[in-house]
């Protein structure tokens, strides 16, 4: 039996652009995933660079974030999102159509600005975290997905997985 050593969870420098990254291929995707299904878009980005090519291949131990880990991050970032993103993009996507292009744009900017708040707060939530070592191979044959045990937070996981899988094309 193969003994697990824990080491300190430690971030990509680049990890927040690689995810924005990620959501420039397609927005659309992530924003149905938010408005259909409830998914906090950057828990859900981190989730998908964490089960990416281009991580797990420069890291000799991917990173698998367990469903308590990921409870713990969405319970970090649910205090701010609900008094603060959440309102603010309800107020934005109301008022669209009564404002100039420019101050649309200036609203987005604070939503930008909001989001980044919240990436802090998850950041800042997983430097707490420990992870037992594992091999690639093992992390991978004997875990679910971090996009999975993401989704498994949510009230209906299975229509949200299902909408994922058909849109991963977009990703390739």
């Amino acid at each position: 039996m193969e003994q697990k050593v824990a080491k300190q969870l430690t971030l990509a420098p680049d990890l927040w652009q690689q995810c924005e990254q990620l959501y420039r291929n397609n927005p659309a995707c992530f924003i149905a995933m938010q408005d259909q299904f409830g998914v906090n878009v950057n828990l859900f980005l981190l989730a998908v660079y964490l089960d990416g090519d281009d991580h797990r291949q420069s890291e000799a131990n991917p990173i698998s974030l367990s469903s308590e880990q990921w409870q713990e991050l969405s319970l970090a970032v649910t205090p701010w999102d609900t008094s603060m993103l959440i309102p603010y993009r309800t107020i934005r996507r109301t008022g669209k159509s009564q404002l100039t292009a420019e101050q649309y744009q200036q609203m987005l900017e604070v939503e930008l600005m909001l989001e980044r708040k919240s990436q802090q707060l998850i950041s800042n939530a997983m430097r707490t975290f420990t992870l037992p070592i594992q091999h690639q191979q093992q992390a991978t044959a004997t875990t679910d997905s971090n996009v999975k045990q993401y989704l498994q937070l949510l009230i209906q996981p299975e229509p949200a997985f299902k909408f994922w899988q058909q849109n991963l094309t977009t990703f390739d």
